[in-house]
């Protein structure tokens, strides 16, 4: 009888094993074959399948009540068939023949971004004893084994597809771990296209940035206003027209893909160039010399050529600031331009410089401009004709450094004031250093608004023949009280100055002397404890110094 044991369960085969042996144990018997082995007692012979075990794991087999000894099983736990060679009470039991190892897939299959970390990927093996070499891991990246778990972990050093095999030593079978790494290059944003330098409210000249594997960018910072970046074909490109000045250095960061790169640069933008306002407006005579004019300039490095300028004038540039000069040569109102060189804008500096023809009015030609005098003297009657002698021009007189009338002057054609008793409010103190000043009018200064008290160079300039050449001293000059004709004349015609003669007022106690015969005018300038006047008799004119007590005439100038 042929039984196929293939058909049967484990326990029924084992069952019909032990009918078969039962009514005769020391007989020798075939199963699935003709002629049973010699040296067999149980001879199961067949080309198309073998024996099967009883299966199971390692806990399932200890959960077997007093196995006998030479009970047979194969453990899943360890992949080897596996035989009780202990006794019931105490088993022990071991792996008969070679132990066949196995390990199961990745846990993952990763994309990483290169020089990221990687997450643990790991392969859970049975029957090894340990990993041989890996081979075909990125760099960075190494295999470890320990209690039947390989654990592949580190930071890939190299972009790629990794394909992985982990060799399992002991045990027998070849069993290799296998699996695929993929690691992604980093973002990269080459170095701008050019770093430019612009004027303000000029268009920029496109700046480019070659990106690798990005798929965008975020939000720049520290572009200048009105420029902006945009991204596209991997390429970044940043444009406009910068609408402030200033070093802008800015960075522009990639998204998508791996890694924080991001583009940086720097773009300069310079202001535009200034002109400041003419440091003055002259009016002077021809053939005088100019008071320089400046200009301030910013940014600039240069001036071409100046236009409007009279001749004999010219301009010049050093250290930021444009130079007017010269000697006029010809009369008119020039109104004048200077173009700024170098740096950004078309900046230029304008102004204007005047020289009449002729001078009208109580003007004369002083340095670098003329000199508009008030027509009469300070405190005198306005309404008279300035140039012909008479009481009338005379005015009050003034202590140095003080605003309020020291004296008057006289009030009528036969009135003499030669005394104290006109005195209106005299000091026999001195005015202290300050009181007037040469180079802004004081609190102190008597004369109206928009004139002051001439310096001593005003009237030295006033006195220059070759400035005003035309002077006389017309009247009977005689010391009187009652003289009002005599005085000092510059120009001619009506035009230009007439000074009377009109005296002084001792300091002390107010006395009159030389009316007729001497003219006393303040200045603002101090000399030493005195103060410098215009003192003039017949024939003679000159710069002089007086005590600042006595009581003096004042003709004002514009300021």
């Amino acid at each position: 009888m042929k039984i196929f044991l293939q058909h049967l369960a484990v326990p029924a085969a084992l069952c019909l094993l032990g009918m078969l042996i039962a009514p005769r144990l020391s007989a020798q018997k075939v199963i699935a074959g003709a002629t049973p082995d010699p040296s067999a007692l149980l001879d199961v012979q067949s080309a198309a399948g073998g024996v099967l075990l009883p299966r199971m794991t390692t806990a399932e087999r200890e959960a077997i009540a007093n196995p006998a000894t030479g009970l047979l099983i194969f453990n899943t736990t360890l992949n080897c068939m596996e035989v009780n060679v202990g006794t019931p009470a105490r088993p022990a039991w071991g792996c008969v023949g070679v132990i066949f190892n196995s390990v199961t897939a990745a846990s993952s299959t990763p994309i990483v971004c290169n020089n990221a970390s990687l997450p643990p990927i790991t392969h859970t093996t049975t029957g090894a004893t340990g990993i041989g070499a890996a081979t075909g891991l990125p760099p960075g990246v190494s295999a470890a084994w320990a209690e039947n778990t390989i654990t592949i972990s580190g930071t890939p050093t190299s972009a790629g597809v990794f394909n992985y095999s982990i060799p399992l030593t002991g045990g027998s079978g070849g069993g290799t771990a296998t699996g695929t790494i993929t690691v992604t290059a980093v973002n990269t944003a080459g170095a701008a296209s050019s770093t430019p330098t612009l004027c303000v409210n000029t268009d920029l000249t496109a700046i480019t940035h070659t990106t690798t594997r990005a798929t965008g960018i975020g939000a720049a910072t520290g572009l200048p206003g009105g420029v902006t970046a945009s991204w596209a074909s991997n390429m970044i490109t940043i444009s406009g027209t910068p609408t402030a000045s200033g070093t802008f250095n800015y960075t522009i960061p990639l998204t998508g893909g791996c890694g924080s790169a991001q583009a940086s640069g720097t773009i300069t933008v310079n202001p535009v160039n200034t002109a400041g306002a003419a440091s003055s407006t002259p009016t002077l005579c021809v053939n005088t010399a100019l008071t320089a004019i400046t200009h301030t300039t910013t940014r600039a490095t240069g001036i071409s050529a100046a236009t409007g300028l009279p001749g004999g004038v010219t301009a010049s540039w050093a250290s930021n600031t444009i130079t007017i000069s010269g000697t006029p040569m010809a009369s008119g109102t020039f109104n004048y331009t200077i173009p700024l060189t170098g740096g950004c804008g078309s900046a230029q500096a304008s102004g204007t410089i005047m020289v009449p023809s002729t001078l009208t009015g109580c003007q004369v030609c002083g340095v670098g401009r003329v000199l508009t005098f008030s027509c009469y003297n300070l405190g005198a009657a306005a309404t008279t004709d300035p140039y012909t002698p008479r009481w009338e021009l005379n005015g009050h007189y003034y202590q140095w450094g003080r605003a309020a009338v020291a004296a008057n002057g006289p009030s009528g054609s036969g009135s003499t004031q030669a005394n104290a008793g006109t005195i209106t409010d005299w000091n026999t103190t001195a005015a202290p250093n300050g009181a007037w000043a040469d180079g802004s009018k004081t609190a102190n200064d008597p004369c109206p608004a928009g004139f002051r008290v001439p310096t001593s160079a005003q009237w030295v300039t006033v006195l220059n023949t070759s400035l005003n050449p035309t002077r006389s001293y017309p009247g009977t000059w005689s010391s009187s009280s009652t003289n009002y004709s005599a005085g000092l004349r510059i120009g001619a015609g009506t035009t230009g100055l007439f000074l009377p003669a009109a005296g002084y007022r001792y300091g002390s106690n107010g006395t009159l002397y030389y009316r007729g015969t001497y003219g006393y005018y303040w200045s603002s300038t101090e000399d030493g404890i005195i103060a410098s006047i215009l003192g003039f008799s017949n024939g003679n004119a000159d710069r002089g110094g007086f005590g600042r007590t006595n009581g003096v005439s004042i003709r004002c100038v514009a300021e």
